[in-house]
């Protein structure tokens, strides 16, 4: 049998038998830290109290509400940071910035000229092509005003047309033919732009004319019956002008969507969504705007 493996019993040396001095002046050193005026006990029992009160679940939501904020922040990139305008004013309604209405027409005819000659892929509009686009045609909102339905109100008095209100409808027909178009990039965009008008809403439904989940074929029945608002995209709204279910005799006004999405893009820069547009207007909406029937924003 090889030594190593005969497992032999330890014998008590002297040594061992000896007290463990290290061992006790640890224990001493350990009582000594007890005593109720000690750094180290003030610092142990703060850091059990923060961890008590920053629990993984309420890190978590901290991180969540501060992410909330800076998205936050970011949708209202277009608002104020003057404080003294914005004193008195709540978080969800916050003063927007007072731009001159000079100052907003050349800005609306300036991004039009740019995206027109972007869908003809053109360096610059022609004389004849660059007189479709004056401020004589368009129409400041008045940025003061914050929600859609505020701009619709101010819209009113410029453009001299009466929507429908809770229990004041507004007078004459109107079967198919919407006094406000508002275009938009997409679906999702529309959807939002109509919970944006809650009180017209109420009033008179306001027609969704998009393509996403709803047929052409639904959407022909719905415009039959008495309408002032509708949002949609340019395909749908050209296909159903052009199927004549969609009628221009009330149109007043017509409101571009040009809020950015998540890649920064407007319905004026989206190829797509540009062309669509551009083909609408040369087919339906100039007609209106040389006339001086109908005038066009743009929805900032």
């Amino acid at each position: 049998i090889h030594k190593r493996s005969v497992m032999k019993p330890k014998s008590l040396s002297a040594k061992s038998a000896k007290p463990n001095h290290r061992h006790h002046a640890g224990l001493k050193k350990r009582r000594s830290t007890n005593t109720p005026n000690s750094g180290r006990q003030l610092i142990s029992a703060a850091a059990v109290e923060l961890a008590q009160h920053c629990t993984p679940t309420k890190v978590a939501k901290k991180n969540n509400e501060h992410t909330l904020k800076s998205k936050k922040r970011n949708a209202n990139k277009y608002w104020s940071s003057n404080k003294s305008a914005n004193e008195g004013v709540s978080d969800d309604k916050v003063a927007v910035t007072s731009i001159p209405a000079a100052d907003d027409l050349e800005e609306q005819v300036r991004m039009l000229q740019v995206s027109y000659c972007k869908s003809i892929k053109a360096e610059a509009p022609s004389f004849l092509e660059a007189e479709q686009f004056t401020a004589d045609r368009l129409v400041h909102l008045a940025s003061e005003e914050q929600g859609l339905e505020a701009k619709l109100m101010h819209a009113e008095k410029v453009c001299g047309m009466r929507l429908c209100q809770p229990k004041k409808p507004c007078k004459g027909g109107g079967a198919g033919g919407p006094q406000v178009v508002v275009l938009t990039s997409s679906a999702a965009r529309a959807v939002e732009l109509v919970r944006a008008l809650p009180t017209h809403n109420r009033s008179c439904r306001v027609h969704k004319l998009f393509s996403k989940h709803i047929k052409v074929e639904e959407q022909v029945e719905a415009l039959a019956a008495h309408l002032c608002i509708a949002v949609g995209t340019p395909n749908r709204v050209q296909k159903l002008a052009d199927l004549q279910a969609l009628r221009w005799s009330r149109l007043k006004l017509v409101l571009l969507d040009v809020h950015p999405d998540v890649k920064n893009r407007t319905m004026l820069d989206i190829p797509e969504v540009r062309d669509d547009f551009w083909g609408l207007y040369k087919d339906h909406l100039w007609p209106l705007l040389e006339k001086a029937s109908a005038k066009m924003s743009l929805l900032r």
